[in-house]
């Protein structure tokens, strides 16, 4: 922004009093002005440090480092380093985009009376054909000195320890890398995290078109953006939420899917490829069953993961589901949304079985995925739980079958073996 000084000219006439004598010549006497005092400088504002700040912090994610080095100050020492380690991390980042909230934040103890510190909560699109839905990146305090009636950055006070500076985004896995495939895009952590970051996108890369092209599911589907993280836990840090668990190492919340790699890493290479192939299953289903029951939902993750297995001459067995019925509760199953219906160990497992079970007879024998969308869209105005007749009348209006019929087809389909030659 260049400022314009406009000087303005003053001009002073003062005439001596003439007592007009005649003949008597006319004197006036030039007037002597005092220059005026310069007026203090006035403090910057508040609302002009968080503007700068947040200004500062885009300009460097979007890598416009000219417009950011106009609004720093000439750091030295360890702060210069601290504000090039904040460039570097960011520049490691493919950003297409950034956006951010600033707010006010405390000054360390050791600053200037007249600093101000800002944080700023980052977040940004990644690049990409599209670029991802927006990624939170974490908070950032900056130090701004006024200078000339302005302020200007000079310091990353982040990790002063008397802050306590909460992580978050993707400054919880420290220094964050990016595995970009023809589809999905994976983003790690640690160094020692990328052959598993390489190897979960190439499996989900051979995986999405496929599932993209039958149940849609948008950009997030089509172009999967995939967060390796430890274990839950740190998702939830990540994201500011519970992610929830849709499958024992991973989930998906939202637009992206997590892998959690603490359980990854125990599974062997085909088990793992099915996982990655039930949670691209679960994004590019997420639109259309947003409101279904969990045994909908883990069904239909089930039978892609099944049709993954069997490919490879392996199989997710029914077994003991088949010995269950016909007095297993399915009906209960059904009405519930709660992550693998709140049950562990072999709950968890005959859940999921009777869970294939129907979802393969609905899949196979009443409509295909159209049903299935269809189905979805029966459960969405059925309010916070889930009713027996909730249930009876989705089935009835989407498939023009009673829930009841298919019970029976998937009990018969359990029993009669066929699934163990798929």
């Amino acid at each position: 922004m260049a400022v314009v000084l406009a000087a303005l000219l003053v001009t002073a006439c003062s005439g001596g009093s003439s007592s007009a004598t005649s003949g008597a010549p006319r004197t006036t006497t030039p007037a002597v002005s005092e220059p005026p005092a310069s007026a203090p400088a006035q403090p910057p504002s508040r609302a002009a440090a968080l503007a700068l700040a947040r200004r500062y912090l885009l300009d460097v994610a979007e890598g416009d480092d000219a417009k950011a080095g106009s609004l720093a100050a000439a750091a030295g020492g360890d702060a210069a380093g601290r504000l090039a380690e904040l460039g570097g991390w960011l520049h490691g980042l493919p950003i297409a985009r950034a956006a951010g909230h600033a707010s006010a934040a405390s000054r360390p103890a050791s600053a200037p009376a007249g600093d101000r510190a800002v944080a700023v909560a980052l977040r940004a699109r990644l690049a990409g054909p599209p670029a991802s839905a927006w990624v939170p990146l974490g908070t950032r305090v900056l130090l701004l000195a006024p200078d000339g009636g302005r302020w200007r950055v000079a310091d990353d006070v982040t990790a002063d320890p008397a802050l306590a500076v909460h992580q978050d985004g993707l400054s919880v896995l420290g220094r964050p890398h990016v595995e970009r495939g023809a589809h999905a895009t994976v983003v790690y952590g640690p160094g020692s995290a990328r052959r598993q970051a390489r190897e979960i996108g190439r499996l989900a890369d051979a995986a999405v078109p496929d599932l993209h092209g039958t149940y849609g599911g948008g950009a997030p589907a089509a172009h999967p953006l995939i967060l390796l993280v430890d274990d839950a836990s740190q998702a939830e840090r990540l994201i500011g939420r519970n992610v929830g668990q849709v499958l024992p190492a991973g989930s998906v919340a939202g637009p992206f899917a997590y892998v959690f790699l603490r359980r990854y890493r125990t599974i062997d290479p085909v088990s793992r490829g099915a996982l990655i192939t039930g949670l691209m299953t679960h994004l590019a289903t997420a639109p259309s069953l947003r409101q279904a029951p969990t045994s909908l939902r883990a069904g239909v993750d089930a039978y892609e993961q099944n049709r993954y297995l069997n490919r490879r001459g392996y199989v997710l067995p029914l077994d003991r589901i088949a010995a269950a019925y016909p007095g297993y509760p399915t009906l209960d199953r059904w009405t519930t949304r709660e992550p693998l219906w709140g049950l562990n160990g072999t709950a968890q497992r005959l859940a999921g079985q009777d869970a294939l079970a129907m979802v393969h007879v609905i899949l196979t024998r009443h409509g295909g995925a159209p049903a299935l969308r269809r189905l979805g869209r029966a459960f969405e105005h059925t309010g916070s739980d889930i009713t027996a007749a909730n249930v009876r009348r989705a089935f009835q209006q989407a498939l023009g079958v009673s829930f009841a019929s298919v019970v029976d087809e998937a009990h018969a389909y359990a029993r009669g073996g066929s699934w163990k030659f798929s």
